[in-house]
């Protein structure tokens, strides 16, 4: 696939395009001399699959928060060092 050349202040300018919406590589060019490469990692996602995956994440929160007990939290001493025995078991933690 033939890298799109570009100047290295036209990228900067519209780079949230290029990174977001480029399917090809792009040269980036300073004085005709190019200085760098821009590769896209991931290809565009459909909107049948950005559904499938809002469905999905919205399943996998719902399993978790039934899955998951409430964890209970506690401090460290106040002195600054790591919690002793003695810290735990006043706080219900033995």
């Amino acid at each position: 696939m033939e890298a799109v050349k570009v100047g290295i202040r036209e990228f900067r300018e519209k780079l949230a395009s290029y990174l977001l919406e480029s399917d090809t590589p792009v040269a980036i060019t300073r004085h005709g001399d190019t200085v760098g490469y821009y590769t896209p990692a991931r290809r565009k996602r459909s909107e049948a699959e950005r559904t499938a995956l809002k469905e999905a994440a919205s399943r996998r929160r719902k399993i978790r928060q039934r899955v998951s007990p409430k964890k209970k939290s506690f401090r460290i001493s106040s002195g600054g060092g790591p919690a002793g025995v003695d810290d735990l078991s006043q706080k219900g933690w033995s």
